[in-house]
């Protein structure tokens, strides 16, 4: 059986085409983003709290020149056309969009609401301020975080590092 091509991701014009006919539709955008290196369920449990605040669930998954600036040059882990297709079929994830710039992306969307993992403080969101400019509302997450990509690469190494002692 031949193995199918991944979906062609969306593109900035196509995401923003779509974001603008759903708001007319009086549908509720929520946005957020990641990294998603070494999809976890702590990365699950963030995406399906955040599209319980609305009907569409938007995701910005950064792309490797991104995730390098902000993570360090040995990540991304996993390459980001294969970290997109991941959370493009989560199932609580309505359109995902790989980007270099998230601010674009937001200030172009304009959600309703944008929403963060518990590791952030309201305070350290730098898109809160964008959000007022357009009356939309920056959310972070009650739920405790359950586990980090970075945690999962410590208990690997370690892991390699004490069976290669033996």
């Amino acid at each position: 059986m031949p193995i199918s091509n991944p979906p062609t991701p969306f593109t900035k014009g196509r995401i923003i085409a779509e974001i603008i006919k759903l708001k007319q539709q009086g549908k509720k955008i929520v946005l957020t983003e990641g990294c998603f290196d070494l999809l976890h369920v702590g990365h699950l449990h963030c995406l399906q709290d955040a599209k319980k605040l609305g009907d569409v669930l938007l995701v910005v998954v950064a792309s490797d020149l991104l995730v390098r600036k902000l993570k360090g040059c040995n990540r991304p882990i996993i390459k980001e056309g294969q970290r997109l297709e991941l959370v493009d079929n989560l199932k609580c994830v309505d359109y995902a969009f790989l980007s270099t710039d998230e601010q674009d992306i937001v200030v172009s969307v304009k959600p309703d609401i944008y929403f963060k993992g518990s590791e952030h403080s309201i305070e350290d969101i730098t898109w809160t301020k964008w959000q007022k400019l357009y009356g939309g509302k920056c959310i972070v997450s009650q739920r405790p975080i359950e586990m980090r990509t970075t945690n999962i690469i410590r208990v690997i190494k370690r892991k390699r590092k004490s069976a290669n002692l033996r």
